[in-house]
């Protein structure tokens, strides 16, 4: 029913960055878009693949979840002040880059089929790590995007930064 409000052209020229957060800010929060999409067709087939190719159980994949969201929330407050004293942006590469190390490593986990105890250590330390730097790029992301909008945008930008990662 509120599509009439929206004129197609308008549409497209808010997708290109003619909006009030601009190109610069736009352009980030795709790349936001892209980096979320990718580690989530990651994150959503994970649990299978850990239980049906490396027989761990349901109960210990999701241990491992859960240690990583929980790594993340201890990580977050230590991150906000390191933010403040190096820049946001390098920091955020370095916690993309192990974004994808963690990927890489669970894949890597095939070479210890067969040796479950060293499995189930190896497991747990990348999904630490895994919520580490998911804190870092969270807490990161939204010291760029406040850094690159007006004060009274910054919680239309922060919120545009949320419903873009879907939290």
């Amino acid at each position: 029913r509120f599509f009439h409000l929206i004129k197609p052209s308008r549409f497209f020229a808010l997708m290109r960055g003619e909006n009030t957060f601009g190109v610069p800010l736009t352009r980030y929060y795709y790349a936001i878009v892209i980096c979320q999409t990718g580690f989530q067709a990651f994150f959503v087939s994970a649990p299978f693949f850990m239980n049906l190719e490396l027989g761990l159980s349901a109960s210990l994949v999701f241990a491992a979840f859960i240690a990583s969201q929980g790594a993340s929330a201890l990580v977050n407050p230590y991150v906000a002040k390191l933010t403040s004293r190096v820049r946001a942006r390098h920091l955020q590469r370095i916690a993309l880059g192990g974004r994808a190390a963690v990927v890489l490593m669970t894949g890597g986990l095939m070479l210890l089929k067969g040796h479950s105890d060293i499995m189930i250590i190896a497991l747990f330390a990348i999904f630490l790590f895994g919520g580490i730097c998911w804190a870092t790029f969270d807490v990161t992301a939204v010291s760029v995007i406040t850094k690159r909008v007006r004060v009274g945008q910054r919680s239309q930008a922060v919120g545009a930064y949320h419903s873009a990662m879907g939290t």
